[in-house]
């Protein structure tokens, strides 16, 4: 059996070892990365239509911290002092 993608070839599936191999990245637009290899602990980032953006890992203690809404995150030194305390009221 062949797997066609837009037309062409994609894949073949046979009896012994089925597998699907492609000749090229799949493409966003059809549900694929858009990138041929990913390397070993990249942080992707979704890019709309385009492929995907991967994000070198950070130093070693360093955090993927957000920069606002209309910028990719990326990997800062973590806040010092920071608190994660709670309130307790005491009557």
């Amino acid at each position: 059996m062949e797997v066609l993608v837009d037309g062409t070839v994609a894949g073949k599936f046979n009896n012994v070892s089925p597998h699907l191999a492609l000749s090229s990245a799949l493409e966003v637009g059809s549900g694929g990365t858009g990138v041929t290899s990913l390397d070993d602990h990249y942080v992707l980032l979704g890019s709309g239509t385009a492929p995907v953006t991967p994000v070198t890992p950070g130093t070693s203690g360093y955090v993927l911290t957000s920069n606002g809404a209309s910028a990719d995150p990326t990997f800062q030194a973590a806040a010092t002092g920071a608190s994660t305390g709670f309130m307790m009221a005491i009557s």
